[in-house]
């Protein structure tokens, strides 16, 4: 997948998962840093990947704005990768622009733009761990009102039902044996 400068930029403001994908890939050991400074603990030099697995699960408990904060660093203008050489095109999206705007100032604000997108992310992780849950939950209900009705049975028959059948079955022997004498 090969994106433009302009399509990168397009799916950092627009789309929560790319954007966060977009800054551990620009400056992970900034982001390991502030997992470390939250109390998470990394394995040394984690991958991209590691840090965006430990900062999943964080989305699922931690408030919002923490997962915002993690996420605020400083952009790196010379990652070797796809996230780097765009600082232009930030401090000026759309020319002619006055050169008074930082590219601090800039990431800041796409990390302010961005928070809704996070904030998306984190809600529709936080609510597919609610679902995982409530899902488990009445797997476990399920499972025991089985168990409790297999338990309730004598001979696939309801216990009740089955204790009625033997006393009419004795009450007809009863008859049986009055009626004979």
């Amino acid at each position: 997948m090969n994106l433009t400068n302009e399509q990168i930029l397009e799916n950092v403001a627009n789309n929560g998962d790319f954007g966060i994908n977009f800054i551990i890939d620009n400056n992970p050991n900034a982001v390991s840093e502030n997992l470390t400074s939250y109390g998470v603990e990394l394995p040394n030099n984690p991958s991209n990947q590691t840090i965006r697995e430990v900062l999943d699960e964080l989305m699922i408990t931690a408030p919002e704005s923490d997962i915002q904060d993690i996420l605020n660093v400083p952009y790196l203008d010379d990652a070797n990768n796809y996230t780097g050489g765009l600082q232009a095109q930030i401090e000026c999206p759309n020319p002619p622009c006055s050169r008074s705007l930082t590219v601090a100032l800039a990431i800041i604000s796409a990390v302010a733009t961005l928070g809704v997108a996070v904030a998306g992310v984190v809600r529709s992780k936080k609510e597919k761990e609610t679902a995982e849950i409530y899902a488990e939950q009445q797997a476990q209900l399920l499972a025991e009102q089985q168990r409790l009705d297999a338990e309730n049975k004598i001979l696939g028959i309801n216990k009740s039902t089955f204790y009625v059948i033997v006393g009419l079955l004795a009450l007809v022997m009863v008859i049986v044996v009055i009626s004979k004498k």
